[in-house]
């Protein structure tokens, strides 16, 4: 086995981190995320939202069979509905929802889908009568309910039959409430005749799904295009949906960016290790090669170097696989879903175990084979490691005129040129995969304080119906969600978008967002002036479709004709993807609105709300709580990459001192017998790598941005939102300053050894 105990205790653990942090993630994501999709699949999730318009005559009819008083449109909508489907080639189904505040808690109630958007039954009958119901089974968890007891909702008694997930409603809170996730939101199902009776105002779209001899891109130009349709969208762009789907896919993008980081830092111990070992070999080699042994036979004798490795990821893969399901928790205080039985996957684990095997086996091989093709004589009397070429031999004149203590630390330091470039790369490496680490933190916790110091407002009140007297005012806009067709990038050329945002109207001026530009300007005041055409898009937006200022974006209003605004001013703030328009364009986009409406109010603290009218009002605390628990699920790992990124920078350097320890047993010796102290003998030959590991921390302190910028583009793709990987430069000047105390330190860590160095080492070769 590798000699040393030491070694090989530090290949095992470097192994176990590798082997745990790949299927702790994978474990962890992927078969929540396979059984989702399975469930997603057989629940025919829709695939758009839209709501037919009504015309006059409808609502006089209504208003005519209003027996009550109560004027009933839902089934105008309905045939509506109907109509479209059936001319344009699609199924539909009602979204039937009340929303009710009680107790701190939002429940949204809704009749059971028939044909769209099926539920998934986890416990309980899906039979219901009147005064039973299904709840959502994760909030049912959170809040203690179970199958046969009751839930009260503003005071009337439900009787709970079963709880369900719903592929289609994975985040609950997404229209309508200050918070997401389960402890703050309950879906409950009920009868028709149930429904009616909750004393709420109902909100109702319809459901599509086109055949599979159809096109839904077809569909949804014909429903955008159509005078009978007032509203339309892809599904998958709702962040019900498409919020667990952005988690699942920044993990896993996670997951492979850490465990090449960690690789790496890995697989240049793995070197270092086995080459230290190969090399104290080489006499060993020699006398081999002498006895007429093969090449391939030699080198096969040292293949049992990898077992360490092996092992150690097989262990870490397995512990991994034990502790997945405490990662997959994490989804279920956001989400409606159920974590399944975790299976093993042979595929995976021999993956993971292969490359275990193969990596180290061929860094060994290739060190094996130099020590191979050497001179036997050579091999037998070590000159493949102790004699210098002519430059060295002249750099060694050159340092003679040099104090001794300044002499024997050059000498050390550079009798080993690839022990050098290891220290080299060992530093950069760990500066790598601490400002990854620390990068991590500072995504997961920038976002929201950002969006909060965005914020210039205390409260956000949104209006159900368009309010009159926006002319003038910054305090206020009218929200909508516009579909983009496509954006004339400069750089990226022409490109489909193909995609609805959310959008805000505001007149010049508008300051209850506060964002600065590059240049310390507010992007939002690129809208008064030339900017009377121009529009503010999202960071998410520009890196996702290559757009600049002075870029064209074309939007697709609903009835009306395309329009195109140039790209003034890129938001910055990563949790606010609207698109602002200049208040003047509103007309152009929605239909039958008035440049001087409005149906947001932003309100200052302890200012009044602007209108008496119905509305619904959530604090900034809310709004930032909110957009943080929408990537909250992603970063369930950020304590443990911090911890194992220490581990691996501290052991990394400890181990270049352990093995300059034992490459350099003789000369320590030495110095023994001539009287220096272990911590002088320590400064003299082990602690000759300071400037070293300084530069090359320094090297990766300066690599970092760009490599940090390349995996933040990997995970801003793999996320709804702009997440931004990156490190301040005074925190990587700390970064570095920490690496060289870890060097520091693991230097302290090997004294024991040092001490422990005997005198019969003076013939150690």
């Amino acid at each position: 086995m590798v000699r040393g105990p030491v070694t090989s205790v530090v290949l095992l653990l470097f192994a176990l981190i590798a082997g745990f942090i790949s299927s702790y993630l994978y474990y962890g994501n992927v078969p929540m995320q396979r059984a989702y999709e399975a469930t997603a699949a057989t629940s025919n999730v829709e695939e758009f939202r839209f709501l037919p318009t009504l015309n006059p005559a409808d609502g006089e009819k209504a208003r005519t069979a209003a027996a009550d008083g109560t004027v009933n449109l839902l089934p105008y909508y309905q045939q509506h509905a109907q109509n479209l489907a059936a001319h344009y080639g699609f199924n539909t189904e009602a979204i039937r929802q009340k929303s009710v505040e009680a107790d701190g808690m939002r429940y949204a109630m809704g009749t059971v889908p028939q044909r769209i958007n099926r539920i998934v039954l986890v416990d309980g009958t899906a039979n219901l009568t009147a005064g039973s119901v299904l709840v959502t089974a994760q909030p049912a968890r959170l809040a203690g309910l179970h199958v046969g007891g009751h839930l009260t909702v503003d005071g009337i008694e439900y009787r709970i039959a079963g709880t369900y997930t719903q592929p289609s409603q994975s985040l609950l809170g997404t229209t309508g409430g200050a918070a997401l996730g389960n402890a703050a939101n309950t879906g409950v199902l009920m009868t028709e005749g149930d429904f009616e009776a909750v004393p709420a105002q109902e909100e109702l779209a319809f459901a599509g799904v086109v055949p599979e001899n159809g096109s839904l891109t077809a569909v949804l130009e014909d429903l955008r295009a159509s005078v009978d349709v007032g509203s339309v969208t892809r599904s998958d762009q709702l962040s019900a949906m498409s919020s667990l789907r952005s988690n699942f896919s920044t993990s896993l993008t996670f997951m492979l960016i850490g465990t090449a980081l960690f690789a790496a830092a890995i697989v240049l111990v793995v070197w270092q290790v086995m080459r230290n070992n190969l090399r104290r070999s080489v006499a060993v080699i020699g006398v081999m090669n002498a006895m007429g042994l093969p090449p391939l036979g030699i080198v096969a004798s040292f293949m049992v170097y990898v077992a360490p490795i092996v092992l150690g990821v097989a262990g870490g893969a397995a512990l991994g696989l034990l502790l997945a399901p405490s990662f997959s928790a994490g989804y279920l205080e956001l989400f409606n879903v159920v974590v399944p039985p975790i299976p093993t996957e042979p595929a995976f684990t021999l993956g993971q175990l292969g490359l275990a095997l193969l990596i180290p086996l061929a860094v060994c091989a290739v060190t094996a084979f130099r020590l191979v093709r050497a001179p036997v004589l050579h091999l037998l009397n070590g000159r493949v490691l102790f004699s210098p070429p002519p430059r060295r031999r002249k750099l060694s004149s050159l340092l003679g005129r040099l104090k001794l203590a300044t002499r024997v630390r050059a000498v050390f330091a550079l009798s080993s040129p690839a022990r050098i470039a290891v220290v080299l790369g060992s530093a950069a490496v760990s500066v790598l995969v601490l400002a990854f680490s620390l990068s991590i933190v500072s995504m997961a916790s920038r976002p929201g304080a950002q969006l909060a110091e965005s914020m210039n407002f205390e409260r956000l009140v949104q209006y159900a119906a368009p309010q009159e007297g926006a002319a003038g005012r910054t305090d206020v806009g009218y929200a909508d969600r516009l579909y983009v067709a496509d954006a004339d990038s400069e750089s990226a050329g022409p490109g489909t978008v193909d995609r609805s945002y959310d959008s805000m109207f505001v007149a010049p001026g508008f300051d209850a967002v506060r964002a600065a530009g590059p240049a310390g300007q507010q992007v939002f005041e690129s809208l008064a002036g030339d900017g009377a055409d121009g529009v503010v898009v999202s960071s998410k937006f520009a890196a996702e479709f290559g757009v600049s200022v002075g870029d064209v974006v074309r939007i697709q209003p609903q009835q009306l004709d395309a329009a195109a605004f140039r790209v003034v001013g890129i938001n910055p703030v990563a949790l606010d993807t609207r698109l602002y328009f200049k208040g003047q364009h509103l007309p152009e986009a929605v239909v039958g609105a008035d440049a001087g409406n409005y149906n947001t109010a932003f309100v200052a603290k302890d200012a009044a709300a602007p209108s008496n009218a119905e509305s619904t009002s959530t604090t900034k605390a809310a709004l930032v709580a909110q957009a943080q628990d929408a990537i909250a699920a992603s970063f369930g790992l950020v304590p443990i990459l911090v911890g194992i990124a220490v581990v691996l920078a501290v052991g990394v350097l400890f181990l270049i001192a352990y093995l300059n320890v034992f490459d350099n047993r003789r000369a320590i010796a030495l110095l023994d017998q001539l009287g220096y102290r272990p911590r002088e003998s320590l400064s003299l030959v082990i602690n000759v790598y300071g400037m070293f590991i300084v530069a090359g921390a320094m090297f990766g302190a300066i690599l970092s941005p760009a490599l940090l910028t390349f995996f933040g583009g990997l995970v801003s793709d793999a996320s709804d939102y702009h997440l931004v990987l990156a490190v301040s430069w005074p925190a990587l000047v700390v970064l570095v300053v920490l690496v060289a105390g870890f060097a520091q330190l693991a230097h302290l860590l090997v004294l024991p050894w040092v001490s422990r160095i005997s005198p019969t080492a003076v013939s150690y070769t």
